[in-house]
């Protein structure tokens, strides 16, 4: 599971701090992509990138799972029931 840390400044110009006082408290959990020059049907780009909505299914448990809200075995279940490899190589160093 990879999870980015926010970056200084968001493109509307508003600091990440500032952005997530609108937000309830506890771990903040960024899926994205900028597409880095592929051009593919989103579907496609989706699943390469990691952000389709299996990925943020599981990328929601693990954050329930990193809470102790459910367990570990929940998101083991999801990666499995999903199909999704877990030992592909990053998107971005492909």
């Amino acid at each position: 599971m990879r999870v980015l840390r926010w970056p200084q400044r968001t493109t509307c110009g508003s600091t990440p701090t500032r952005s997530a006082t609108r937000f309830p408290r506890g771990a903040t959990l960024t899926l994205g992509t900028d597409g880095f020059g592929r051009s593919d049907y989103r579907v496609k780009l989706r699943k390469f990138f990691e952000v389709n909505r299996y990925y943020v299914a599981v990328a929601a448990l693990k954050a329930l799972a990193d809470e102790g809200e459910i367990k570990a075995d929940n998101v083991s279940e999801a990666i499995k029931k999903y199909g999704l490899d877990t030992e592909r190589p990053d998107p971005w160093t492909v």
